[in-house]
């Protein structure tokens, strides 16, 4: 399971396609190089196959929804939002992010292994994206979100990272991430940047899109 921000390394809108062999000199973040050497590792052991082994490479959004994962910034701050009824101001922060409900994601990720692809040798890459633009969200209208998400009108007010921090830390967010957010802890930055959008092109392949 890879990530959307791989696109970084493309520094472009990415097809579902390999990365390439060797990372750019620009990216330095650690989370992302690892994702960057399974998709590597995944596309040569494929290879030596030499047709024998099935890979796919899942690159996800913005995961949403139960079952999210506790650590996975987006969705935390999403969650812990909607606890704390207010979002942070994410300074130093910009761009879009786009959700997609990781049940969807799960449910293809499923299919894909089942399915009669699986039977084929060699590796494939699924970007898991949301073609609804009421899920690709500006992280200045974060709260514009979180009220919609609950079926409201309106936005949730800003707090300052720090007080929403201990606020949302209170009821549950973990430490780590709060660090994170307040730069305690180096963030990968450019991953918050990225978007994935879905429209179809040369068939049904999806496209991670570089904001």
């Amino acid at each position: 399971v890879s990530t959307a921000g791989v696109a970084t390394f493309a520094g472009r809108d990415l097809r579902e396609e390999p990365l390439g062999r060797h990372p750019p000199p620009h990216v330095d973040e650690g989370y992302l190089l690892t994702k960057w050497a399974g998709e590597l590792f995944l596309e040569r052991v494929a290879a030596a196959s030499e047709g024998l082994l099935a890979a796919t490479v899942h690159r996800t959004a913005a995961l949403v929804g139960p079952g999210a994962p506790e650590l996975d910034i987006v969705s935390s701050v999403v969650r812990y939002s909607l606890a704390v009824g207010a979002v942070p101001t994410l300074e130093g922060y910009g761009g879009r992010i786009q959700f997609v409900p990781v049940e969807e994601v799960a449910r293809a990720m499923v299919d894909a292994s089942l399915g009669a692809e699986a039977a084929a040798g060699g590796i494939r890459y699924r970007n898991h994206c949301s073609a609804d633009a009421h899920l690709t969200v500006d992280l200045s209208d974060l709260g514009t979100y979180c009220k919609r998400s609950l079926g409201q009108t309106g936005s949730l007010p800003v707090l300052g990272d720090d007080e929403w921090i201990e606020k949302a830390e209170a009821a549950g967010f973990p430490p780590l991430l709060g660090d994170l957010i307040s730069g305690r802890t180096r963030l990968v930055a450019r991953e918050r940047l990225l978007g994935c959008y879905s429209e179809p092109r040369r068939g049904q392949e999806r496209h991670v899109k570089l904001e």
